[in-house]
This record gives structure tokens, C-alpha cells and sequence, in this order.
């Protein structure tokens, strides 16, 4: 699959599972980070549950969720969650192409 679609589903799965079918044009996936470790920042403030939930539904490793939550500062925790985010759905929409004859 070439880097550029699998940029565009990834950043359409999140959009929908995380900014609530909210449109993201994203260059690169370096800008989708900056982009998701911002809201991810806004839920660690305003509604934790609400991180959890999204992780939970993402299917994030939770011991790689836990570890990021060790880390100092809050920015550094949600870039880590957006890596991991990130990794996560690319992983499923890679398979779900691989399995759909895309």
C-alpha cells in the first residue's frame, strides 16, 4: 500500500474514533502526531475516562499504555500515546487491506 493512502485511512480512522468524524489534512504523519498529541493533552486535562475509553476501543497494548503514563510531564505522556495510537491503527488498516484484497 503506498505511504500516502495508508496516511489518509489512518488519519480518517482517527478522525473518526478520536475527533468525532472531524476532517484532518495532514501532510505527514509528524503532523498527525503533533495534531492527536494536542486533543490527547485536552483529554488528559478535562476527561481521562474519555482517553481510556478511546484506548480501550483502539485496542492499545495496555502495558504500553502504562508505561507512557510513567513518563514526567503531560506532553511527553500524550506524544507517547499518539505514537502508539498511531502505530495501532496503521496496524488496522494495514491488515484490514491485506485481508480485503486491497
Amino acid at each position: 500500500m503506498p505511504k500516502l493512502e495508508l496516511l489518509q485511512e489512518t488519519t480518517s480512522q482517527i478522525c473518526h474514533d478520536i475527533f468525532k468524524g472531524q476532517k484532518l489534512i495532514v501532510p505527514d504523519f509528524i503532523t498527525l502526531k503533533k495534531r492527536l498529541s494536542t486533543k490527547i493533552q485536552q483529554l488528559l486535562s478535562s476527561d481521562i475516562n474519555q482517553l481510556l475509553n478511546i484506548l480501550y476501543r483502539l485496542d492499545v497494548s495496555e502495558s504500553k499504555v502504562k508505561q507512557a503514563f510513567k513518563l514526567m510531564t503531560e506532553e511527553e505522556i500524550a506524544n507517547q500515546l499518539a505514537i502508539l495510537i498511531i502505530h495501532r491503527v496503521k496496524q488496522k488498516v494495514e491488515i484490514r487491506n491485506k485481508y480485503s484484497g486491497k
